[in-house]
């Protein structure tokens, strides 16, 4: 059995093999300031062709479900999972750790039966805690490139205003 980290990195080797983008956040951490620019164009375009691609293959689910091909489903299952694990190698986000505290958490939402509206998910509902997860993350690849990098990697998660 292939764990989503096994899956991920099979997807990233992928990428590596044909020149494509990972661990963009990585290279924001460890790299020079004056890079940044360059990194932001790479992050944005990079997020759109993913974001273009994910669309792509869901229509494509779309379309075959309508079909009733099951084939088809199960390809376009299978591509969207390749796509969406390919755009955590690009970001450079280990996502095994993000999809578990995920499933925890929505294992605490509720069904729609009784629900109020000021509790929509249910009133055990609790959010994922994915900053943190995200933060330990990167400050422990941080740690390994100097206080610099420490920094930025905090920086990651500040508040935006």
């Amino acid at each position: 059995m292939t764990t989503i980290c096994e899956a991920q990195r099979g997807v990233e080797m992928f990428h590596l093999k044909h020149g494509f983008k990972t661990g963009l956040l990585q290279s924001l951490v460890k790299g020079p300031l004056e890079g940044q620019a360059a990194w932001l164009q790479d992050w944005l375009t990079t997020g759109i062709q993913r974001s273009h691609m994910i669309v792509q293959e869901a229509s494509e689910l779309m379309e075959a479900w309508h079909d009733q091909d099951v084939v088809e489903i199960a390809d376009a299952i299978g591509d969207l999972l390749y796509v969406v694990l390919g755009s955590a190698a690009a970001a450079g986000i280990d996502v095994e750790p993000i999809f578990n505290e995920i499933q925890c958490s929505n294992m605490t939402k509720s069904r729609n039966e009784g629900r109020s509206p000021l509790h929509p998910k249910g009133e055990n509902y609790q959010p994922p805690d994915l900053k943190s997860i995200l933060l330990r993350q990167f400050t422990r690849e941080a740690s390994n490139h100097g206080a610099e990098a420490l920094i930025r990697a905090r920086q990651l998660f500040e508040e935006k205003p």
